[in-house]
């Protein structure tokens, strides 16, 4: 009788600690969990000249342009007329992607001298523009598709310019936050300590 009490005891014992533990892992698995809902893609600057995302060393001198993907939250480059008999990099274009449809999208340019900046959807339609004689931001409504095109030219005197974009916008969470956020939630369930009665 009384060894069976004592296995009754280590078993009580015993079933104490696991919730502790499982509580750690729970934890765990439900910080991958927020993390997988509610993540953003991390946030980066892209500069025409170094980033591996760029072709060439330069944006884009045709719509749409290059596709920068979800977190850019500056864009750094050059446009202007070079001497010579051939005019190369008069326009920068590029792609924000990834952002949420319909969250609002601002974007505020430090530029050296004359320029006109232009915002767009995927099939060219105007969402806002400026110029260095009207102000240095531009804003608008994300489309339903989440694709905003960017393009920078120099302005009137038709002088080399150089920018940078502080880029303000929601993006989605990377695609495969999602399959995270699942995989948390499995091992959170699959862990929680199983009690008997």
């Amino acid at each position: 009788m009384k060894n069976r009490a004592k296995r009754q005891s280590r078993r009580k014992s015993s079933r104490s600690r696991k919730p502790g533990r499982g509580k750690i892992l729970g934890s765990a698995c439900a910080g991958l969990l927020g993390l997988g809902l509610g993540g953003t893609a991390d946030a980066f600057e892209v500069n025409e000249s170094t980033s591996p995302l760029v072709t060439a060393g330069d944006f884009d001198d045709d719509f749409p342009g290059e596709s920068l993907p979800g977190g850019v939250t500056s864009i750094v480059g050059t446009v202007g007329f070079p001497t010579g008999p051939e005019t190369s990099d008069i326009y920068d274009y590029f792609q924000l992607t990834n952002l949420q449809p319909g969250s609002p999208l601002g974007i505020a340019l430090n530029v050296d001298t004359q320029y006109f900046f232009s915002i767009s959807d995927s099939e060219g339609n105007s969402l806002s523009s400026t110029s260095n004689s009207e102000g240095n931001e531009v804003s608008a409504e994300v489309p339903a598709n989440g694709i905003v095109i960017g393009w920078h030219r120099p302005g009137e005197g038709g002088i080399a310019n150089n920018y940078v974009m502080a880029v303000n916008a929601t993006y989605v969470p990377e695609p495969g936050t999602g399959a995270l956020a699942a995989l948390g939630a499995a091992a959170l369930l699959g862990l929680s300590p199983r009690t008997r009665d």
